[in-house]
C-alpha cells in the first residue's frame, strides 16, 4: 500500500532531503522515498544520530563517523 511499516525501536528521527527519508536505526541505515519504496539499506551498527553533508549520509557507528553515499548507501 505504498507505507513503510516499521517494526523496530527508531533510534533518532529521520532526516529529509527532497522526496526521500534516511534513517538510522540501531543496526541499520534506511533511505525510503516519502511515499514508501525502500531505496536502500546499510548494515551498519549505529546510534541513531544522522545527517546529510556534501552528498553523504553521515551515522555515529562504535565511537566513530561513518559516511556513506545518499544515493546508493555505499
Amino acid at each position: 500500500d505504498g507505507r513503510i511499516k516499521w517494526q523496530s525501536r527508531s533510534m533518532g528521527d529521520p532526516v529529509r532531503r527532497g522526496d526521500r527519508l534516511f534513517l538510522a536505526a540501531g543496526d541499520f541505515v534506511f533511505c525510503a522515498m516519502s511515499d514508501g519504496p525502500v531505496v536502500w539499506k546499510k548494515a551498519l551498527v549505529n546510534d541513531g544520530s544522522i545527517e546529510l553533508k556534501d552528498g553523504k549520509v553521515i551515522v555515529r557507528s562504535k565511537g566513530s563517523y561513518v559516511a556513506l553515499d545518499e544515493s546508493s548507501g555505499e
